[in-house]
């Protein structure tokens, strides 16, 4: 976790003065991915895997490890808007950064996390880690699934902050 935050500042801080808004396809794919529509590993590693050659589309993106240690981090100019609330970078990590939350794919959002459930349809899933979430019913392929489908979770964290991405059974 500690490597992904520096990532974030280095990259952040080197590039926020050259950095135009993202193109509005990036921000549709964005948010795709973080509620669960499409491939949402596919679409954060496809973002990522030109690094900063992106400057001009308001975004750069980093990945790093391997396999299923595998992370992409994607930070953006103007943040990403869901229900309101704002994320500044979305997070791929097959492996989870976060206990109690099952999202592989998310953003760190600002806001009111209340409208987001009430918005998204969300469902208390975890009473323990107070995590929300609702099954897209598919798999990463967009098939019928039901033993381990795309998930929409939602955990508050301290303040206005919380946790909102795209959960699967990985492995």
């Amino acid at each position: 976790m500690k490597k992904t935050i520096a990532l974030l500042l280095v990259l952040y801080c080197t590039g926020h003065q050259f950095v135009k808004a993202a193109e509005p396809e990036v921000m549709k794919s964005l948010k795709g991915a973080v509620l669960c529509e499409a491939n949402p590993f596919d679409t954060l590693r496809n973002l990522t895997k030109h690094g900063s050659s992106q400057w001009s589309k308001g975004f750069v993106g980093a990945d790093f490890g391997e396999e299923m240690s595998h992370t992409n981090v994607l930070v953006l100019k103007k943040p990403l808007i869901i229900s309101g609330a704002s994320a500044f970078s979305i997070i791929g990590d097959l492996e989870g950064s976060y206990y109690g939350f099952p999202g592989l794919v998310y953003g760190i959002f600002r806001g009111d996390f209340n409208k987001a459930v009430k918005e998204l349809g969300l469902v208390k899933v975890d009473s323990e880690h107070g995590t929300y979430g609702r099954s897209s019913g598919k798999d990463l392929d967009g098939n019928p699934d039901s033993l381990c489908p795309k998930t929409i979770y939602l955990t508050p964290k301290e303040g206005d902050k919380f946790l909102l991405g795209c959960g699967w059974c990985n492995g």
